[in-house]
């Protein structure tokens, strides 16, 4: 049987038209609201099953900050990612946690990362979740972070060599695999394939397309190179236009990152829809019409909003009770096809 959601403050809040602040006053019996209101809280408290959390209650007078900073560039992934930070933020909504946002303008934005550290440390933050791009100068802000003894949660990709609570990703190695076994179902023996990622320094991105290229060695397929599309989709479509237009015996394209919508532009201007085998990454409404017109074979989902509630838990947890948690924390990608690609969305 599935387990019913806890109900929240918000819930009641809801319920009744009220704000959350009122409910909050009513049920930990603080001055502000008139009776008749408290005894209407708490009997609809009652009527939706509230239960005291008692964790809520002993930080009431200590909010708890967590600083969450992300690109503001390729909102189908980084969104989705926050789009689960914030929904496990509600679950937490009375239990007095705030979180502050800031935003770096682009995948390589090195003074603006230091920045937004630089004021997260100043306003006082006991927690950071970061979901990292390409530059390095997120190793030098995770040590910066070490010594000052506030915990880093690494959401969407790790950086191996910096200091961090734990990182919350998509298994790589699996997403390759399973888009190296499909593939090889789809393409002529004697055809090749080839990898588009975003940066080769990527931790995921790289083991994406290692255990992609094994997947099909190990049967004899044909691998060609591994090009970086430094997650532009201009330099996508430029890179699959260069691949169609040069290897002649092309079977299948991995697009292991989020510009699967260039490569699908130029195979459909080539007229190569259904000759190429495309597997793409994550599942975005943009690119709807490639999959229904079969230019799009499979998708590897990352399931990103998972993540994003997973960095949420660990970094709560271990703030309130200390929780130790694995180095790593892995959500397992899935194949989608046609048939069930909507369910997705």
């Amino acid at each position: 049987m599935r387990e019913m959601s806890r109900t929240t403050v918000k819930d009641i809040a809801n319920a009744l038209g009220i704000s959350v602040g009122t409910v909050s006053k009513a049920l930990t019996g603080k001055k502000g609201i008139s009776e008749e209101t408290r005894e209407t809280v708490l009997k609809t408290a009652k009527s939706l099953g509230y239960k005291v959390n008692r964790v809520a209650q002993s930080l009431a007078r200590n909010p708890i900050y967590i600083g969450i900073l992300a690109p503001s560039v390729w909102p189908e992934y980084y969104g989705s990612l926050q789009e689960g930070i914030k929904r496990e933020l509600d679950i937490l909504n009375d239990n007095n946690v705030i979180s502050i946002y800031k935003y770096v303008s682009s995948l390589y934005s090195g003074e603006e990362i230091k920045n937004a550290i630089d004021a997260f440390i100043n306003e006082g933050v006991d927690a950071i979740i970061i979901c990292p791009a390409f530059d390095s100068s997120y190793i030098d802000c995770l040590d910066r972070l070490d010594q000052l003894n506030i915990p880093v949660v690494l959401l969407g990709t790790d950086f191996p060599k910096g200091k961090r609570l734990t990182c919350v990703r998509s298994d790589a190695n699996t997403a390759g695999k399973l888009a190296g076994e499909f593939i090889k179902y789809l393409m002529p023996k004697g055809s090749m394939a080839v990898v588009l990622i975003g940066n080769k320094d990527m931790q995921d991105h790289k083991e994406k397309a290692n255990s992609f290229i094994q997947e099909l060695e190990k049967d004899n397929y044909k691998v060609g190179y591994v090009y970086e599309t430094q997650d532009e989709p201009e330099v996508a479509y430029y890179l699959t236009c260069k691949v169609l237009r040069e290897i002649h015996d092309i079977g299948g394209i991995y697009v292991a990152t989020g510009n699967s919508v260039a490569v699908c532009k130029c195979i459909a201007e080539h007229n190569m829809a259904g000759k190429v085998k495309v597997i793409a990454t994550d599942i975005f409404p943009d690119i709807a019409v490639y999959v229904e017109q079969g230019i799009i074979h499979g998708l590897i989902y990352q399931d990103p909003v998972t993540q994003g509630r997973i960095a949420v838990k660990v970094i709560y947890e271990h703030l309130t009770q200390r929780k130790v948690c694995e180095q790593n924390i892995f959500v397992q990608p899935q194949l989608v096809l046609r048939s069930n690609f909507r369910s997705f969305l």
